[in-house]
């Protein structure tokens, strides 16, 4: 079950310094060089997404180590739905202040 697309209060709680691990965790999933298999990476870039959504925004800090990864999946054979997520949470990221916006665009 993923607790962050459920409601806007878990997934703050879960995007707390307190709670780095979710994030360190599906970031280290999120091999777009060698997934395990679609399927996979394809729950993992919608979790992720999920995480990003809503508002108050997450911690910049704490999201930015998957802006990579996902910018990278932009350029690789995956499914339809693993490219809409990734743009999804790409979205959700850059949507704040100015510096928030030049992170993202930053990567690619």
């Amino acid at each position: 079950m993923n607790m962050s697309g459920n409601s806007i209060i878990l997934s703050r709680v879960m995007a707390t310094d307190n709670c780095y691990f979710p994030y360190y965790f599906l970031i280290r999933l999120l091999n777009i060089h060698q997934p395990a298999n679609m399927s996979l990476l394809n729950n993992v870039v919608w979790t992720v997404s999920n995480l990003c959504r809503g508002k108050p925004a997450p911690d910049m800090a704490l999201i930015s180590p998957a802006i990579e990864p996902l910018v990278a999946l932009l350029h690789k054979e995956v499914s339809t739905d693993v490219l809409v997520d990734a743009v999804w949470a790409l979205s959700y990221m850059s949507d704040g202040p100015n510096e928030q916006i030049e992170r993202v665009m930053r990567s690619g």
